[in-house]
């Protein structure tokens, strides 16, 4: 089986290389080995990693036999590769260990932990702390069986007995006489002391205790995409299985499939015992600052496929853990050289992945071409907060922040993440008063989507109803990326669709606010063409919106930058900032909002529901989007196009969920099912152009090529109206 790396392409922009030296051990014993190899630069960076390949006579050793750590090819083992060590598997979210299928809860972080009175509170962990990643699968919230590891004053592991997992719940514990109480909230009143939980079976096969520095290596400081999250999982499992593949140890061998199948059960065991073993020797987290007039030499770490910045430091020391080291600065002649040098650092849930020092007059140019940095968001230090030293901090195993250090310099203040490097962060907007923010927030990341370019076809925006939660831009015959649209991380989440059609180009992004329950917040975007058309991204209705206009888009193509949501605390788009455009001008000739013919479907009076419509003339056919992920796969839209060329969406579109075309000719009449479900929720079965044979199997609704379709969702319905005639 070839086992696929591509992450250590990276290898090659740290310049890293030399053969590979590797040596085995005995059976069921975990020791590190040394590795030197890669063939890609004049720099070696040697690190530890596991050789785990040739342990295979117990269960723990059958663990070391499949550990991914020597799983590489020569071109792969310039760095420590700890693949199943400190975040080591999980498809989704880590810290969650059992081996239950998905979905299971977000993350395991510190809770508090209430000795004295107490009004009941929940026990969960807090949304706005970050995960431990030690190996686990995780996809969606729900109770778990989990044992509390409590950290006394006296210092020994007293250890709670097992209680059933949810939010909003009290536990007392007899036999410790301790009340526990989880609030999901990084600062609680009612907190005396934190502490960390555990699933019960994780905490039974533990090899060490549990140390804080074994938590500070494998802290999450945000919470991980989806698709980082599989990717990780295919690369153990990968890896696994290369490793099974290449023992030697069975009596016969085994199909990729039946090795497969045995690496899947295996990745959370091995990867919480290949962390603890791997971390059982991490150095203490420690603070340091390096200077930038001295020579700066790196020493680097794979975790999991991702290389990491072990250390740095002003010498290269031959032989210390971590291996050798390699050069990324060099002193020039005069001190003033050095001090001019700009730095981007990039970084992920785990700590920094690269680090960059850019001449001034080259930051534009290394910008557009910047390496690729896969899940990384880019931070820029610039000169002026540099100076001659910068400030390291390590949690003792890689190193998790860099600051400017100049005293009383913008390079204390939080730093901005972006989805790629800028030479100079855009002026940034909050959404919802239309001014610059007084000061930016602590992990505050921002994504961004390209507009008016050559080649955009259409846009795609993430909404619950209320709150805007991811932009994405679409470009002609651009291959569909499911994760785009999975790695949204919200209970209610609808995508709508806008295409954009030849000559056409936004002008336009203005925003909706009003008051949903108590205070105001902004509950939807829309964005406008030259054409004159205004799409509404969020729940329908006018009165008493305060509609503003964000942005006036030029032509020509430009880069709209938006916070990451659940990014600092926010769980929707709230900020905004531009490449080219102006932000926030003047609010003459905003477009107008678009208003329904049919009536507004009332269920209940805080269902939240979203309108859209379209043209039934000259059709030629019709894309239907259909909800994969609920059992009973209902159309949740369609895009449809015309003979002019003209595209229109009505309902909800992503374009992983679209089927195969229906055909219209110019006589053909649309034929669209409502079913019900269980719950009585009103949903479209099926769209064809074939006339129902059945027409009591379901609802039916008449659509000829004339007049207007409106289409109304919410959570829970599909309402469709035609004529004054309404399915659902």
């Amino acid at each position: 089986m070839a086992f696929d790396d591509r992450e250590h392409s990276q290898l090659k922009t740290l310049s890293i290389g030399k053969e590979v030296l590797m040596s085995s051990i005995s059976s069921g014993s975990w020791l590190p080995t040394s590795t030197d190899l890669g063939q890609d630069g004049a720099e070696s960076a040697q690190c530890h990693t596991l050789d785990l390949a040739s342990a295979a006579k117990s269960s723990l050793a059958l663990l070391a036999a499949c550990s991914p750590d020597s799983n590489e090819t020569p071109q792969d083992k310039d760095i420590q590769d700890l693949t199943a060590g400190p975040t080591a598997i999980d498809p989704i979210h880590s810290s969650h260990c059992d081996m239950s299928p998905p979905p299971t809860p977000r993350a395991t972080a510190n809770t508090g932990i209430d000795t004295g009175n107490c009004n009941p509170g929940p026990l969960s962990i807090p949304y706005n702390k970050p995960d431990y990643n030690t190996g686990s699968v995780t996809y969606k919230y729900k109770k778990r069986r989990i044992k509390l590891i409590t950290a006394t004053s006296v210092g020994d592991d007293r250890v709670s007995c097992e209680f059933s997992f949810g939010r909003y719940t009290t536990f007392y514990d007899d036999e410790l006489d301790i009340k526990l109480h989880a609030c999901l909230v990084g600062e609680c009143s009612l907190r005396t002391k934190a502490t960390v939980c555990f699933h019960a079976r994780c905490h039974e096969t533990r090899l060490y205790s549990i140390t804080p520095a074994f938590l500070a290596a494998t802290c999450y400081t945000y919470n991980p995409s989806l698709s980082e999250e599989r990717r990780r999982a295919r690369y153990i499992q990968q890896a696994l299985v290369y490793n099974l593949q290449q023992a030697r140890l069975w009596p016969r061998e085994l199909p990729t499939e039946l090795w497969t199948m045995v690496a899947g059960l295996l990745l959370e065991d091995c990867a919480a015992f290949t962390a603890q073993e791997q971390l059982s020797e991490c150095d203490s987290a420690e603070e340091y600052t390096i200077d930038l007039t001295q020579p700066v030499y790196a020493s680097y770490v794979k975790i999991d496929g991702r290389v990491y910045v072990k250390n740095l430091r002003n010498t290269a020391k031959a032989g210390v853990k971590g291996g050798s080291h390699v050069m990324l600065l060099s002193p020039g002649m005069y001190a003033d050289e050095n001090e001019g040098k700009d730095m981007f650092v990039a970084e992920d849930h785990l700590g920094i992945r690269q680090i960059i020092f850019a001449s001034p007059k080259r930051c534009n140019e290394w910008c557009r071409s910047h390496p690729n940095t896969p899940g990384a968001w880019w931070k820029h230090l610039s000169r002026g907060d540099i100076r001659s030293t910068v400030a390291i901090r390590s949690d003792g195993f890689k190193i998790r922040d860099i600051e400017g250090g100049r005293k009383g310099s913008l390079a204390l203040v939080p730093r901005i993440g972006w989805q790629v490097p800028v030479s100079v962060s855009p002026t940034i907007i909050d959404l919802l008063t239309l001014k610059i923010p007084e000061e930016n927030p602590s992990n505050l990341r921002m994504r961004f989507f390209d507009c008016n370019g050559p080649h955009t076809t259409g846009y795609f925006v993430a909404t619950d109803g209320a709150r805007t939660l991811a932009i994405l831009s679409h470009e002609q015959d651009q291959l569909v990326d499911p994760s785009s649209f999975e790695d949204v991380n919200a209970p209610i989440c609808f995508w709508i669709y806008m295409p954009i059609d030849k000559g056409e180009y936004l002008t336009d992004i203005c925003r909706r606010a009003g008051s949903l329950t108590v205070r105001t917040e902004t509950i939807g975007l829309t964005f406008s063409t030259n054409r004159g058309r205004t799409v509404v991204f969020g729940l329908y209705g006018n009165e008493n919106v305060d509609f503003r206009r964000v942005a006036a888009l030029p032509h020509t193509p430009c880069r709209v930058y938006f916070n990451q949501a659940d990014s600092s605390g926010r769980h929707n788009v709230e900020l905004i900032a531009l490449e080219n455009g102006s932000a926030a001008i003047n609010q003459d000739n905003i477009p107008s909002l678009p208003a329904s013919v049919s009536h507004y479907p009332y269920t209940q009076s805080n269902e939240i529901w979203i309108h859209s419509s379209c043209s039934m003339r000259h059709l030629t056919s019709v894309h239907a989007c259909v909800d994969k992920s609920a059992p009973h796969q209902p159309v949740i839209g369609m895009l449809l196009y015309y003979t002019d060329g003209h595209r229109e969406s009505v309902g909800q579109f992503r374009l992983d969920w679209s089927i195969e075309s229906i055909t219209v000719r110019e006589m053909d009449r649309l034929y669209i099912c409502g079913k019900r479900t269980k719950q009585n929720w009103g949903y479209v079965a099926a769209a064809t152009t074939q006339p129902p044979l059945n027409q009591a199997e379901g609802c039916w609704l008449d659509v000829a090529q004339a007049g207007l379709l409106e289409w109304w969702f919410s959570s829970r319905h599909s309402v469709l109206f035609y004529n004054n005639s309404r399915l659902n």
